[in-house]
């Protein structure tokens, strides 16, 4: 039993690894492309989506993590040429080299170390046919802006809020829960870290204003992403 939970801590260990990897990589692509937020919104719900149910020990990390970003282009922007971002595959495979080498239980790639640029358009493929072609993928970027609206909160509280669900792309939030339930989460933490500022905060008002969907969701999704800002919260 000792082992069995040993070796379960190990292994949420290493997936959290790997996800704050991809958040890391698909980060950078972002912002040395100067890509708009929505894209990195949907390059994580697609890796979440991707890794959910498939095993990461055989992936490429910089191959996914490109092929992720190009494919949320296409989607949100429209068509962008494989080689204007492929052109970071040696890169974030250096990167992700080096992060490697800090801990000896994640062994790497041999197979791919050589390689200069990643098969982005076959794994594209690879997505299509697994998440069946269905690209409708929202985000909770823009329920921020809907809430603001509706509540009347601060720039502060936006601004937080908005960081906030950036940072819950670490782990796969966007495939358990409704990005307006996400957002709103996300919200009501910006206001109790602005509590001062607030004054009181009454949740069952917040609630009884919003739909089953977040109603359904919401002591769930804020356990979750409580737990994932707990220590800055506390501060």
């Amino acid at each position: 039993m000792v082992l069995l939970i040993l070796t379960s801590g190990i292994s949420f260990q290493i997936i959290n690894q790997f996800q704050d990897e991809a958040f890391t990589s698909i980060s950078n692509i972002i912002n040395y492309k100067k890509f708009p937020r929505n894209i990195f919104a949907i390059a994580l719900n697609l890796f979440h989506y991707y890794t959910y149910f498939k095993s990461f020990k055989n992936i490429d990390r910089a191959e996914l993590s490109l092929t992720c970003v190009f494919l949320a282009h296409k989607i949100k922007v429209g068509f962008i040429r494989p080689e204007n971002i492929n052109d970071l595959y040696p890169m974030l495979k250096s990167n992700i080299n080096k992060e490697k080498e800090k801990d000896n239980k994640i062994c790497s790639n041999k197979n791919n170390s050589s390689k200069n640029i990643g098969n982005i358009l076959d794994v594209e493929m690879e997505f299509l046919n697994f998440l069946g072609f269905d690209l409708e993928i929202e985000n909770p970027y823009n329920y921020v802006i809907h809430y603001k609206k509706k509540f009347k909160f601060s720039e502060n509280i936006e601004i937080l809020s908005l960081n906030i669900i950036t940072d819950s792309f670490r782990r796969p939030f966007c495939i358990y829960f409704h990005p307006r339930t996400i957002a709103f989460v996300a919200i009501f933490l910006a206001m109790m870290i602005y509590d001062k500022e607030n004054q009181h905060i009454d949740l069952r008002i917040l609630i009884s204003k919003e739909n089953k969907i977040i109603k359904e969701e919401f002591e769930y999704c804020f356990d979750c992403l409580f737990k994932l800002f707990e220590s800055k919260i506390i501060k």
